[in-house]
């Protein structure tokens, strides 16, 4: 959660290659959760936070009525199916996070 809620490390601080390489995993993950037709928005943006920043704008409305059902819809098709414990749950709490 700290890759889409807190700004980078400094890229002297020890700790800056870690968080780049988990953050390009987020930002994967990201990209490849979001809508087709939004990826042109967020495919060439640097950080996770950044991605995740944009997504709010483009759905972030939580007093939009056609977006709650939306996301209640989502909620009640989503299935396990193939996808591992974790992959499954990361859909599940962007949904709930919407």
């Amino acid at each position: 959660m700290a890759y889409l809620l807190q700004d980078p490390p400094v890229i002297s601080d020890p700790t800056y290659m870690t968080w780049l390489i988990g953050d390009y995993v987020v930002m994967t993950w990201l990209l490849n959760s979001v809508e087709e037709k939004i990826n042109g928005s967020v495919m060439f943006l640097t950080t996770a936070k950044e991605m995740w920043d944009t997504v709010k704008v483009i759905y972030g409305s939580k007093k939009n009525p056609s977006r709650v059902f939306e996301i209640y819809e989502r909620l009640f098709e989503l299935k396990q199916g193939d996808k591992s414990v974790p992959e499954f749950y990361g859909e599940f709490k962007v949904l709930l996070m919407s």
